[in-house]
């Protein structure tokens, strides 16, 4: 089969390899439909540097048909279409018994410490795979996506008539911007640094929008909110600025849940009073798991998320090269690219 091999950072491209084989325990999914993710553009580029065994066919957010099963699945037939969480959990840690798989201590991971789905088949885990119908095969494919967005909203605690920021208006930051108007806040304010990502936020359901690089958008949010600050701030984006903006936004007895990552690997200084004269929560949001996945297919299918805005472009596997530098260069509008493999 075709497939996307990333040997080191740089050296990466199609080649032929053979078609996986099927453990007792998995099945093998024909992929449908597969997206790029914002992590997949550090592994090419040298930046994710833990957790990560190359050579390897990276792609963690895809969906398809199941081709085969093991011997030992239940519940799953060929033909049936699914999506698929991409954290490989053990089940068997103190974490995964307590039921927090995104914090299994043996985890493994699609993509990254085992084959993914930039390729025409996967075999992956039957336990992590979820049905789904009446979806689009490029919807179900950025599920995963949505359910790290849907944990950030869940983490955040939003109550009816909050003002609720959203920073960086990425995949995960525009699901969190629609996911978040579900709670019926007051306001959804998405900040970030591209005029066109912001558009696309307000088509997702964002009140306001600002550009850092053209608005202070710090004070801004204070004025909208009459001096008081946001009731939650869900911070998406990967720089420390981001961070410190969510801080500075926070109201009193805010809920700042921080989803993206930092990308300086450098220590960000706190004030540290301001967690009690707020005070404020400081919340980590890390993974979407089987509550979340199966919350947004059903989102989906219903209606009351729709991720149009967010899939710019889909291409053939042939053309994943164009796709990623789509990405990487920021100057075609991109802001999800799936990739179509047959």
């Amino acid at each position: 089969m075709k497939a996307f091999l990333v040997k080191k950072p740089g050296d990466y491209g199609l080649t032929e390899v053979s078609i996986p084989e099927v453990l007792d325990d998995e099945v093998l999914v024909r992929v449908g439909a597969a997206a790029i993710c914002h992590s997949d553009l550090d592994i090419l580029q040298g930046r994710r540097t833990h957790k990560i065994d190359l050579p390897n066919i990276i792609g963690h957010e895809f969906a398809g048909t199941i081709e085969a099963c093991g011997k030992s699945v239940a519940g799953l037939d060929p033909g049936d279409t699914v999506t698929c969480e991409c954290m490989i959990w053990c089940g068997s840690c103190r974490p995964c018994s307590m039921g927090k798989f995104a914090e299994c201590d043996n985890f493994s991971e699609l993509g990254t410490m085992r084959s993914g789905a930039f390729a025409e088949y996967v075999a992956v885990p039957a336990r992590l795979v979820h049905k789904f119908d009446n979806i689009p095969m490029e919807w179900a494919a950025i599920s995963e996506c949505a359910g790290n967005s849907l944990k950030a909203v869940e983490l955040s605690s939003i109550f009816p008539g909050d003002n609720v920021v959203v920073i960086g208006p990425g995949p995960i930051g525009l699901f969190a911007v629609q996911l978040a108007r579900l709670k019926a806040p007051e306001r959804v304010i998405c900040v970030g640094t591209r005029d066109e990502r912001l558009i696309c936020a307000k088509r997702m359901g964002a009140t306001d929008v600002f550009n850092i690089n053209t608005q202070d958008a710090c004070a801004e949010i204070m004025k909208l909110t009459g001096g008081k600050g946001a009731d939650a701030v869900i911070q998406c984006a990967t720089t420390d600025s981001a961070f410190e903006m969510a801080v500075a936004v926070a109201g009193k007895g805010c809920r700042v849940v921080i989803e993206g990552l930092g990308s300086s690997g450098k220590s960000t200084p706190l004030d540290f009073d301001q967690f009690v004269i707020k005070p404020m929560q400081i919340i980590g949001a890390n993974g979407a798991n089987a509550p979340q996945m199966i919350s947004v297919l059903h989102y989906m299918k219903y209606g009351l998320i729709t991720p149009e805005a967010l899939i710019t472009h889909v291409l053939p596997l042939d053309e994943i090269n164009k796709g990623i530098s789509m990405l990487t260069e920021k100057t075609s509008g991109a802001v999800k690219v799936v990739i179509k493999p047959h």
